[in-house]
């Protein structure tokens, strides 16, 4: 029952029959709208047909938090909100709405209950209607098949074991084969089986980081970043990388020109890059950070003195070949 409702307009607010109601109970306006609305709500709840005479004036008194419910009877009368039967005024034209939308819901709902009823029942139906069909051509079937079985008399297996007798001056040529190297394959055979796809285990160790002088020049770098954080990140790029002694002294020498570049000074080094995003964006290739020169060889003198000043050797001083 809650969800019943009344219309209420603006214009009750300044209406005449509201001030002679405020008039005759010598209240407030405002306080004349809450005793109406109280009474239209009550009535909408327990006498939906707008009779009131069903009540005593003790009851109406009690509805509206009036005291005086006879006082507010003919105030109720004498403004036309009441009629002589004790009916409310026009009930039927502001409550009456609600009545009719709530019977067309009530009567949509019926109908909604009924078309599912029968679409249920229509799927029942259809479903055993198409149960019976299947049973009844899968008794057909059975009852063709079974009428047309001829009996077959199976025979045994009539081949011949392998009569083929070894060379007892040759050995075994099949073991033989077995142990050579499978056969190259022809022109438009697949060579599948024969490409060994993956890395070899000297590959992966090198793009692990597994070998020692990928952990030498891995160290070598780390040493010399100014931003020692992700140590793990960094090694996983610098894997990826792989690179051997010459990009490694390269990227050494770039560190040097970049520690020495306004952006990774200042604000106490806020803006140098993690190593990790350093090497995956090979920032070495930036032209600011390559050794500056006219050649190629001046180029190398530079960064050999570069690593010098580091402490580190290069590969030339090394013996390396």
């Amino acid at each position: 029952m809650g969800d019943r409702w009344i219309e209420s307009h603006t214009a009750l607010r300044h209406h005449p029959k509201l001030r002679r109601l405020a008039k005759a109970l010598q209240i407030a306006e405002v306080h004349a709208v809450g005793i109406l609305h109280a009474l239209w709500w009550y009535a909408a709840e327990y006498a939906p047909n707008g009779d009131l005479s069903g009540f005593s004036d003790e009851e109406i008194g009690d509805i509206c938090e009036c005291a005086d419910g006879n006082a507010l009877r003919n105030a109720l009368r004498h403004a036309g909100f009441l009629d002589e039967s004790l009916r409310l005024h026009d009930w039927d034209d502001y409550y009456g709405r609600m009545m009719e939308m709530q019977d067309r819901r009530r009567e949509s709902n019926r109908e909604r209950q009924r078309r599912h009823r029968e679409r249920h029942s229509g799927r029942v139906e259809r479903k055993t209607s198409i149960a019976e069909h299947v049973v009844e051509r899968n008794a057909l079937v059975t009852r063709d098949v079974t009428r047309d079985v001829t009996p077959v008399t199976l025979l045994p297996n009539q081949t011949q074991p392998n009569q083929t007798q070894p060379n007892p001056t040759k050995p075994n040529q099949t073991e033989q084969d077995q142990r050579q190297d499978p056969p190259t394959p022809q022109r438009g055979e697949s060579a599948t089986a024969l490409v060994h796809v993956g890395p070899t285990s000297s590959t992966r160790q090198h793009r692990n980081g597994k070998g020692g002088d990928n952990d030498r020049r891995f160290e070598q770098f780390w040493s010399v970043y100014p931003r020692r954080v992700a140590k793990a990140s960094a090694r996983k790029a610098w894997d990826r990388l792989a690179p051997d002694d010459e990009l490694t002294d390269i990227i050494v020498a770039a560190i040097a020109v970049a520690a020495r570049s306004p952006d990774w000074r200042k604000d106490d080094g806020q803006f140098i890059p993690h190593p990790a995003t350093w090497l995956n964006g090979r920032r070495w290739e930036d032209e600011r950070t390559r050794p500056t020169g006219t050649s190629l060889a001046e180029r190398a003198d530079e960064i050999g003195r570069r690593l010098a000043r580091l402490g580190y050797a290069t590969a030339e001083e090394e013996g390396t070949p």
